[in-house]
């Protein structure tokens, strides 16, 4: 449906992020399809408010409906002086007045979002795939804590909505900062059924196994080693890069079964690298909606988590998946047993799952019913 008054929608990046790193971090693509889709299907016209320089518009497609709005022309200067100067860009940019729309990519530098609503009284809506309080409060550094809640409690408060991936985050959010529940919207991440394909895994004893995603301490990665070490029949690949780089190549020195593949795939490489393995594995201590657990389930891996808040809105009590358990010996007594589930059934149930609830089609229905909502409360004020 094409209006002839598009609805105009500015995205803030998260803070000193632009469309390079999206392209490093090998996201790219996944992000920019979303919302050409919304401006095919929905005549929605986005623009994207990112920290990088002109030569940032380079790293969209040929045919990209997308607009930028670059808040560096030709240079970037130090940390300090960048924030600074993004809080400028917004008190004296004009332009950002024509739109009708704000939303936020992340909590982390949703502040000029909210300086920007302030000044320019347009609809704010406050999008996270995580909340950034919570995933502080897992790394106990009270000065981060601090500054987490703050940026959080100004942009829910202020926010017209607050859209988050789980029903998890939605409690979380009314316990911890108060906010009235008819004001959150949970709205899962998505796969795209063009870039992903189910495919049918015998799962005989000699399996692959691969990790794909941020080599950080959140995502546990020393719990994977320690148990690959002792079911040398299974091979792992850990792939990714992250500030754990070489304490994980010291650790799998002397295992054959374990490697550690320091490559980034785009996102519409990752079905066909997905294909190569039997068994995804997500050990990580606390999540938001991982995108690239539901791409595993969608291709039809059998996938292994650790049941923690938000995973288990994915994964159930099994049904989608198994669970990891604390002890060791424990786990790789699962695993010898593994044919005592049925596998198949839990890899369909799990596919069909993501096709039914995370399907990018449904996302974008309840993206657009919230735009509209808000435009049209705006018209009538």
């Amino acid at each position: 449906m094409i209006r002839k008054n598009k609805l105009k929608l500015l995205l803030f990046f998260s803070y000193n992020y632009d469309l390079q790193k999206w392209h490093e971090s090998g996201i790219l693509s996944r992000e920019i399809n979303y919302y050409e889709e919304l401006i095919n299907k929905f005549g929605i016209e986005v623009t994207f408010l990112t920290y990088g320089k002109v030569s940032d518009a380079d790293f969209l497609p040929e045919n990209s409906k997308i607009k930028i709005l670059n808040i560096f022309k030709k240079k970037k200067y130090g940390s300090f002086l960048n924030f600074f100067y993004s809080i400028f860009f917004i008190l004296f940019n004009r332009n950002i007045s024509k739109y009708d729309l704000f939303k936020t990519n992340q909590n982390y530098g949703s502040w000029l979002a909210v300086i920007s609503k302030i000044i320019y009284q347009k609809p704010l809506i406050s999008r996270g795939g995580y909340d950034l309080f919570h995933f502080k409060t897992q790394e106990k550094n009270l000065f981060k804590i601090a500054c987490s809640y703050i940026i959080c409690f100004v942009v829910y408060k202020i926010a017209d909505k607050v859209v988050i991936p789980s029903f998890f985050y939605k409690k979380f959010i009314i316990n911890k900062f108060n906010i009235k529940k008819d004001k959150i919207y949970v709205v899962p991440n998505y796969v795209d059924n063009k870039n992903f394909k189910f495919l049918k895994r015998s799962f005989k004893k000699k399996l692959k196994f691969v990790f794909i995603g941020r080599l950080e301490k959140q995502k546990n990665i020393n719990y994977l080693i320690e148990l690959f070490k002792k079911i040398p029949m299974n091979s792992l690949d850990i792939i990714g890069f992250g500030s754990q780089n070489q304490k994980i190549l010291k650790m799998i020195t002397n295992y054959k079964n374990i490697n550690i593949i320091n490559k980034k795939f785009n996102n519409d490489q990752i079905n066909e690298l997905l294909n190569k393995y039997d068994c995804f594995v997500l050990p990580s201590k606390f999540e938001g909606c991982p995108k690239i657990l539901l791409e595993a389930m969608f291709n039809g891996l059998l996938c292994f988590t650790f049941k923690v808040p938000n995973i288990f809105e994915i994964i159930g009590e099994e049904a989608n998946g198994i669970y990891f358990t604390n002890n060791i010996d424990k786990m790789i007594n699962k695993l010898q047993n593994l044919n005592n589930y049925e596998l198949k059934n839990i890899v369909l149930n799990a596919s069909n799952h993501v096709k039914k609830k995370f399907h990018i089609n449904e996302i974008l229905k309840a993206e657009i019913n919230i735009l509209k909502g808000l435009n049209d409360k705006k018209k009538h004020r």
